[in-house]
């Protein structure tokens, strides 16, 4: 019943509600299922009451049939609700002693009422239900409820004085606010008014009253009830009734009642007598407030004018002061009347005059002024086909009402979704916390910078009272009793912070920034990610499903883990992954394993303290986890992590909850990971050098990058977009002749798509001034640097892994002349981790020397 009879509007409430119903499912879908309906999207209620069956079990079966019946009675089916009610009843979670049975009672007593013995049913509703009700605020709601059915009933079965003792008898504002229920009863009070001959200003003043609250709810299915009331009882003036019962008749379809649609085309009928000229405006009114888009709101006014009043000529104009009139859009022919005629038609038109009054009977000009001011429809009729008639004028005058009432609403729409959009930008770029809440104290709004001070996710924060959280008790005491602005510092989550509040009629504002004396992490918080999935270039069918899987994998929040060799792109993917995220806004980190040392690996991770530390800072610092925030965290080569951060790193993972090194409290933490490595992971996991259960924990979903050789085609796809991007660069049409296309395309690429790019940029930058076709089969291709190496003899003894490892490092160092980089890059490895090796097996490295040394032990690389 708190939905009757809060003052917040329902398409607010039904926003929170939808996100609720994403994470928590059950009742929420409910509360989604009757906020949606009170607002007339009868479709969506239906979906969302057959979605919450779906998903719960059956402590909640109670609740979901009344809502059933709550819906059906509403929307003009009694006896189905009726059927819904007695299920009710027979479900396991109904209590007979609770407010269930009130409820029923009264939904039933509402069935009833569209019987021939409703007065029945309103009596034993008065007798029964309302009375035995318990006083008290908790079934405040229930007893106004009862009230306003019973009065309803009464009224319909013609007993106005009964209904007006029945509206007497309840407080049918039992909040001391309006909501939906205040607003039906004014509704009611005016009819019985209205029925009693009584239309004085006081029914007028309750009608008018009970029309802004239902705007203001946006309770679309109620209010084009009430434009039909003050069509048919509110008003004498047939040009004024019309204009109500235009505003009106779109609104049944959306509440699901074509009784009321039929209702609104018979009361047309009495002022337009013509029932097939009442037939097209009907569905011209439809179609234009069908539309929601700008744009074709425009485009579809003077098109369906000439429907409504066959003419020649009709356009949208917009009319400023001492300027030409700008045309909007048009729809037929050109128009044929004089443009110092048509100047004078709109300028007098604007005015208040009527084509009548200027005796022109080919230009028919009428002013949309909810859309705002100066704009018109003007329609013309050419001479051929004689004057506009009356009835012409009266539906264009009804048509032309609707379709400025439907262009001021997708105005507003667009504005406010323009508004929404900057206020959103807006808050994601301020660098403080920023939180708003509405008058009961429920988040509306917050940036990523407020939940990360707050260590509690937005989607959790919104639709949600500040008190739910327990972390935020010290936030909540400071602001208990606020009133105007103040500051103080407060303890959250992740540290004392300052806290501002500004409180105002609506609600509050609270703004979150760190103490200056805080001892902060300075750095940078990493480059922006650019690449997006449109970046990742390709045809060949494996790398593409890679792409799918992947697109897939962004929206579903789960750690992720990414292979291939070197060069195959891993980071672009990461990147794109993260921008087709939700966590797109937040931070986005990436730390190399094997570019820090052992010793600092930790600290860079987790963080540390202050106080003496190898390689750290003093004043303590924060590590990846923490800054990345809601971000995504990129850790490459995760195959290189020793064995002891992997089991820290697993705990951070399992527990979401990060300590420095040098403490002992607990931080939240909330940044996805994305982990890549050029290593075959489940390999290291049978070797022992990777954990089995942070395998698991990571690998949820697994994405392997094929390298360039295995990607049929996209060479070829490659170059041409290179090619394309610095085309776009220098305003240049670049080629490659098709003998260079073909060696590229035999080439296999031991760098993967980092080396072909490479190449073609050097090609690029060496080609002659005016040139503008890659015509010379690049060096690298011709003589690669490193060339894979012919097979093996068979060994004449089986050595160990270690042995094994120890010769190839040797036998690559001496290969390249002591250039440990390239060494690393014909292992496969990275330069730390040949490093590491080397001093483990104790393999000097020579000073640098010419790469053509001759290898021992093993036959040198084909040049």
């Amino acid at each position: 019943m708190s939905l009757l009879v809060s003052d917040e509007p329902l398409a607010t409430r039904l926003m929170c509600s939808r996100s609720r119903g994403e994470r928590e499912g059950g009742p929420a879908h409910v509360t989604s299922a009757l906020l949606a309906l009170l607002i007339g999207e009868r479709h969506e209620a239906e979906m969302a009451l057959l979605r919450a069956r779906s998903e719960t079990h059956a402590a909640i079966e109670c609740l979901i049939e009344v809502a059933w019946a709550f819906l059906l009675i509403e929307t003009g089916h009694p006896w189905r609700g009726a059927v819904h009610a007695a299920s009710a009843r027979q479900s396991e979670g109904f209590s007979a002693d609770g407010g269930d049975d009130f409820l029923l009672r009264i939904l039933e007593a509402q069935a009833q009422g569209h019987a021939p013995d409703a007065e029945h049913a309103r009596l034993q509703l008065a007798a029964k239900t309302r009375q035995a009700i318990p006083d008290g605020t908790r079934h405040a709601a229930l007893r106004a409820y009862a009230s306003l059915v019973a009065a309803a009933l009464a009224f319909d079965a013609g007993d106005a004085d009964a209904a007006e003792a029945e509206l007497a008898a309840g407080d049918t504002r039992p909040t001391g606010s309006s909501g939906l229920l205040g607003a039906r009863a004014d509704l009611l009070q005016a009819r019985i008014a209205f029925a009693r001959g009584n239309a004085d200003e006081q029914a007028i003043r309750d009608l008018a009253r009970a029309i802004d609250r239902l705007a203001l709810l946006g309770a679309q299915r109620d209010l084009g009830f009430a434009y039909r009331v003050r069509a048919t009882c509110g008003t004498r003036d047939a040009s004024e009734r019309a204009a109500w019962f235009a505003r009106a008749q779109p609104l049944p379809a959306r509440a699901g009642r074509p009784d009321l649609d039929e209702q609104l085309v018979l009361a047309l009928e009495h002022s337009l007598v013509d029932r097939t000229r009442v037939g097209q405006l009907a569905s011209a009114t439809h179609d234009i407030a069908s539309i929601t888009e700008l744009p074709d709101v425009i485009a579809a006014i003077p098109r369906l004018a000439l429907v409504v009043c066959p003419a020649t000529a009709a356009e949208l104009l917009q009319v400023e002061e001492d300027e030409p009139p700008r045309v909007l859009s048009r729809h037929g022919i050109a128009l044929s009347a004089a443009p110092d005629s048509v100047v004078t038609a709109l300028r007098s038109a604007l005015a208040g005059e009527s084509a009548t009054e200027r005796g022109d009977r080919s230009l028919a000009v009428r002013p949309l002024a909810e859309a705002g001011p100066g704009i018109a429809l003007l329609v013309e009729r050419s001479a051929p086909a004689g004057p506009l008639s009356t009835r012409d004028l009266e539906q264009l005058a009804v048509y032309a009402s609707l379709a400025g009432s439907s262009l001021g609403r997708a105005r507003a729409t667009t504005a406010l979704r323009e508004t929404a959009a900057r206020d959103a930008a807006t808050l994601s770029a301020i660098q403080d916390g920023v939180v708003a809440l509405d008058s009961q104290g429920l988040v509306v709004s917050v940036n990523e910078a407020a939940s990360s001070a707050l260590a509690i996710r937005r989607e959790d924060l919104l639709g949600h009272r500040l008190t739910g959280f327990p972390p935020l008790v010290p936030l909540c005491h400071f602001l208990a009793g606020a009133s105007g602005p103040g500051t103080g510092i407060v303890s959250l989550p992740q540290g004392n912070a300052v806290v501002r509040y500004l409180v105002h009629e609506g609600g509050a504002v609270l703004t979150i920034r760190e103490p200056p004396d805080r001892a902060m992490d300075r750095r940078p918080l990493g480059a922006a990610p650019r690449f997006t999935f449109e970046h990742l270039v390709g045809r060949d069918p494996t790398f593409l499903e890679v792409l799918a899987d992947a697109r897939k994998a962004a929206t579903a929040d789960l750690p992720i883990v990414i292979t291939g060799e070197s060069g195959t792109g891993k980071e672009m993917l990461a990147q794109a992954i993260h921008n087709a995220s939700g966590r797109a806004g937040a931070p986005f980190l990436a730390i190399n394993v094997t570019a820090i040392p052992r010793e600092l690996l930790e600290s860079e991770l987790f963080g540390h303290e202050g106080g003496p530390f190898t390689g750290g800072r003093t004043d303590g610092q924060a590590g990846k986890f923490e800054l990345a925030g809601r971000g995504t965290l990129v850790i490459d080569e995760i195959g290189d992590m020793p064995l002891d951060t992997q089991d820290k790193l697993l705990r951070v993972l399992q527990e979401g909850t990060v300590q420095r090194l040098g403490s002992g409290r607990e931080t939240p933490v909330q940044a996805r990971v994305i982990a890549t490595t050029r290593r075959e992971l489940e390999r290291a996991v049978r070797e022992g050098n990777f954990r089995l259960d942070l395998h698991d924990r990571l690998g949820v979903v697994h994405l392997r990058l094929p390298p360039l050789r295995e990607r049929v085609g996209d060479v070829a796809a490659i170059v041409e977009h290179q090619l394309g991007e610095h085309g776009r660069r220098t305003g240049r049409k670049l080629s490659v002749a098709p003998a260079v296309m073909a060696a590229l395309e035999r080439y296999e690429w031991p760098g993967n798509v980092r080396e072909l790019v490479n190449v073609l940029e050097g090609e690029l930058a060496l080609l002659p001034s005016g040139g503008d076709t890659i015509s010379r089969v690049p060096r690298a291709v011709l003589r690669p640097l490193v060339a894979r190496p012919r097979t093996p003899a068979a060994p004449t003894e089986i050595l160990t892994l270690s042995e094994l490892e120890r010769r190839a490092c040797e036998d690559a160092i001496v290969r390249f002349g002591g250039n440990v980089a390239y060494a690393a890059r014909a292992l496969g490895v990275a330069r730390g981790t040949l490093y590491a090796k080397l001093k483990r097996y104790g393999i000097p490295v020579p000073e640098s020397t010419p790469t053509s040394v001759t290898v021992p032990r093993r036959d040198p690389p084909s040049q």
